[in-house]
C-alpha cells in the first residue's frame, strides 16, 4: 500500500524540478514549514524554471492547510 502512495505521488509531480517536487512531497507528508521554505527560496532565489503563480498557488494551499487565511 504505501509503494502504491509513492508511486502515485511520483506521477503526480515528476514533471516539475526538483525544488518544486521536495516542497509539494514535504507538504503532502505535512511539512508545511519546511515546504513553505522551499517555495519562499524558488521566489527569492529564481531556481524553478517554473511559472511563478505556480509557486504562489502552492504558498497558498500552505496557508489553507495551517488555517492562515490572512497571510
Amino acid at each position: 500500500q504505501l509503494q502504491f502512495v509513492a508511486e502515485n505521488i511520483e506521477d503526480e509531480i515528476k514533471e516539475y524540478p526538483e525544488w518544486y517536487r521536495l516542497g509539494v512531497l514535504l507538504m503532502k507528508v505535512g511539512e508545511f514549514d519546511y515546504a513553505e521554505q522551499i517555495f519562499k527560496k524558488m521566489l527569492n532565489e529564481e531556481l524553478s524554471g517554473i511559472k511563478e503563480e505556480n509557486i504562489y498557488y502552492q504558498l497558498g494551499l500552505i496557508k489553507y492547510e495551517q488555517g492562515n487565511f490572512t497571510e
